[in-house]
């Protein structure tokens, strides 16, 4: 409860005043209900999924500094992936094999980018910038990375161009107007 609250309390308390039980009902309801907020809150947290929690094993940080957690999180994040039918079983070891692969080759080659990234930088252009140089040695971890990528994104972008489409409208307006207005805004941004 708050300050102002809690002297309120107080102030009955002193008082004997015969709200003295509604004050405390209301106090203790008042933690109830915090304590049942905050516990659906950690419940529901995204934390608290597997897929999540394990997606880290792609933190170019956590790689370059704890390689050992990472491929054991991958390990969760495949074994997760399978049992959902995104990722073949039998694609599994290839993709540890790979992921082991770019932990020796690129991590140990670069420590430095991999040690000072910054987490709102893209991980996909970060990645992309090592991985492509041998595509064939990472063909089954790359397109696990992509799925776990795509995740974090949902529907920010669409939403975003509705909030674009809003600004831009104006009333009696043609739908060859609202594109041309879209592309112009498109390419400004761009």
């Amino acid at each position: 409860m708050g300050f102002v609250a809690d002297n309120i309390v107080k102030q009955l308390v002193k008082k004997k005043d015969s709200y003295l039980k509604e004050a405390f009902s209301v106090k203790s309801e008042s933690r109830s209900f915090v304590t049942k907020l905050l516990y659906h809150l950690a419940r529901k947290c995204p934390i608290n999924y597997a897929l999540v929690r394990n997606s880290s094993c792609f933190d170019p940080r956590k790689m370059a500094s704890q390689p050992e957690n990472c491929v054991k999180s991958l390990k969760q994040l495949l074994m997760h992936l399978s049992q959902k039918k995104i990722v073949l079983d039998t694609d599994c070891d290839s993709i540890i094999f790979q992921y082991k692969n770019s932990l020796q080759n690129i991590v140990n080659m670069y420590p430095s980018a991999f040690q000072t990234f910054k987490p709102n930088a893209r991980l996909d252009i970060f990645f992309n910038e090592y991985m492509n140089k041998s595509v064939k040695d990472y063909n089954k971890i790359w397109p696990v990375m992509k799925i776990i990528f795509t995740l974090s994104h949902g529907q920010a972008s669409i939403e975003s161009g509705f909030s674009t489409n809003k600004k831009i409208e104006v009333e009696n307006m043609a739908q060859e107007s609202y594109v041309t207005r879209r592309i112009v805004s498109d390419a400004i941004k761009s």
